[in-house]
């Protein structure tokens, strides 16, 4: 990568660079945001299946999960959740730092709707609780 590139994929980190014996560190820092993982290893398949730029749609990111479902740093996501997440106007994808980029953001959708699901069950249950406490009271 060169330095204009390494500029504005890194902005102002772009001057603190890891070399290939780093990797032990760089594999147990990512470990503490499970998403960057996931995104580092989109990008190990996308580059084991030589995946051509620019990605023009959702579908062509089916490679990177190939037949069932892709599971793993507390995400499931099938091929048909790809679409969901990274809707058209993530698209086109022009290089390996705009398709890290579009994971990582269909990966933080994701984890928002789950939690606003979970919210949300939560709060129903709660008002169920206190509905049914208030008919079984008033009796």
């Amino acid at each position: 990568m060169n330095d204009a590139k390494r500029q504005a994929w890194h902005g102002p980190c772009a001057d603190l660079q890891f070399e290939p014996e780093d990797f032990e560190v760089i594999d147990l820092t990512l470990g503490q945001i499970p998403e960057l993982r996931i995104c580092a290893l989109a990008l190990k398949r996308a580059r084991a299946r030589k995946l051509k730029y620019p990605v023009r749609n959702a579908k062509s990111l089916s490679v990177l999960i190939g037949k069932g479902q892709f599971a793993g740093g507390g995400h499931k996501i099938r091929i048909s959740d790809i679409g969901r997440y990274m809707p058209e106007d993530l698209f086109p994808l022009d290089n390996e730092g705009e398709l890290v980029s579009g994971i990582y953001i269909a990966l933080m959708r994701c984890r928002y709707e789950e939690a606003l699901k979970m919210q949300t069950s939560r709060y129903m249950a709660k008002n169920e609780k206190v509905t049914v406490a208030g008919i079984g009271g008033a009796q």
